[in-house]
């Protein structure tokens, strides 16, 4: 597929398209040089790093997203979830359970959608958790949630009722 060569916003979009279809090694390809483009864009860092992850590349996971996060540092909370939700899958709980409480101080200042959580407590293992922030973010109307049916972080979601309940609800199918 081409698209517009310095459309850093574009290259990132197909990075996150191959992504969902888990083609990670594509996506890394991708958004390498994406990054390339922007170097001081977020959202490329953020996808890379979730790319790196679901290939097994942990340090360079992790690598990406403290970048992603570093970038938007006290303006956007998602590359700190998806750093904490790789913590807990690392078996990095307590740092995971930190950012969790980040995330619940930065609500207390400004809104944070539920599917932040949502992400974090899935990594964590914590299912009902995970369920009550998705249902928060259902009825926020939350557009994150667009993509529920082929997100790999709750991959560990799928065998419970609540899950394909909550996709037959917003029209989704896996």
């Amino acid at each position: 597929m081409e698209v517009e060569p310095v459309s850093s916003e574009a290259n990132t979009l197909l990075g996150m398209n191959l992504y969902f279809s888990r083609q990670y090694d594509a996506a890394i390809k991708q958004l390498r040089s994406t990054i390339d483009l922007a170097p001081d864009n977020w959202f490329p860092h953020m996808w890379l790093g979730l790319s790196y992850e679901y290939t097994g590349d942990l340090p360079h996971a992790v690598e990406e997203l403290q970048k992603s996060s570093k970038l938007v540092e006290n303006e956007i909370p998602w590359p700190l979830a998806e750093l904490g939700r790789l913590y807990a899958r690392m078996g990095k709980k307590a740092e995971a359970e930190h950012i969790l409480a980040d995330l619940d101080r930065w609500s207390k200042r400004t809104y944070v959608p539920p599917y932040f959580f949502a992400i974090v407590y899935s990594g964590l293992g914590k299912k009902d958790q995970a369920f009550a922030s998705l249902e928060k973010a259902y009825a926020d109307h939350s557009m994150v949630l667009a993509a529920l049916s082929v997100d790999p972080h709750f991959d560990p979601l799928h065998s419970d009722p609540r899950y394909r309940d909550l996709l037959r609800r917003m029209g989704l199918h896996m």
